[in-house]
């Protein structure tokens, strides 16, 4: 983890400050900066930026520190001496690729946030359990110990079976929308104390053989982090 974030961040802060130079080579020259590169260094700005926050969300749940990136030599000037054109073209293709396309940098940046589609009630408890305080305070009909004893154990064996159920699709859950959907049902269905420390578990104990994996959990760790402070 700490050599590709280290990667992720690096990359994203060089190409931030290769644009900052260019930028600044062009207030000398020409007095202002054009309209195409002053959009890019805003790209790359908010991209930096949103990469940092995500994987600080990850850093604290992984319980691992946030990679930094390298600073430039503060002594080193912004606006350096000139260079052939040909030069800066060739460093500019040796920096790699922060994303392998669009929907790798959606997948990484647009993260849903429970609240814009879950009430507010389910992101403290499941449906089940507010259903269950909703029935305590309702009349029912008087039922033998016996009685109540059965109805709890059945109940509770199929909590157990569906939650283990849900647990083995998050294994199959790939692309954004699949994440999403199995973060949006958590909280429907399945948010008590007990099930949060069962998904951690499931998040965090990857096999090696299956680290595929790690990418889908990172967003569904940066959707549900904020909600799920035990």
């Amino acid at each position: 983890y700490q050599s590709s974030a280290a990667g992720l961040l690096q990359t994203a802060h060089t190409r931030l400050l290769e644009q900052e130079k260019v930028n600044s080579k062009l207030r000398v020259d020409k007095g202002q900066v054009d309209a195409e590169n002053q959009t890019k260094h805003e790209q790359l700005k908010e991209a930096f930026t949103k990469l940092q926050t995500n994987l600080t969300t990850l850093s604290e749940y992984l319980n691992q520190p946030l990679p930094t990136p390298q600073e430039e030599d503060p002594n080193a000037s912004r606006i350096g001496v000139k260079q052939e054109k040909t030069e800066e073209d060739n460093k500019e293709e040796e920096l790699p690729m922060i994303w392998e396309d669009t929907e790798q940098q959606k997948f990484y940046e647009e993260v849903l946030d429970p609240k814009d589609v879950i009430p507010a009630v389910l992101l403290q408890s499941g449906k089940k359990e507010a259903e269950k305080a909703d029935t305590t305070e309702g009349a029912e009909t008087p039922k033998t110990q016996e009685e109540v004893q059965k109805e709890r154990e059945e109940a509770r064996a199929q909590a157990i079976s569906d939650f283990e159920l849900y647990l083995a699709r998050i294994s199959k859950c790939e692309s954004a929308k699949q994440v999403d959907d199995i973060v949006i049902e958590f909280f429907h269905e399945y948010n008590t104390k007990g099930n949060r420390r069962a998904l951690a578990q499931t998040l965090f104990s990857v096999q090696r053989t299956k680290l595929h994996l790690l990418a889908p959990h990172a967003r569904l760790i940066a959707i549900v982090g904020p909600y799920m402070k035990d």
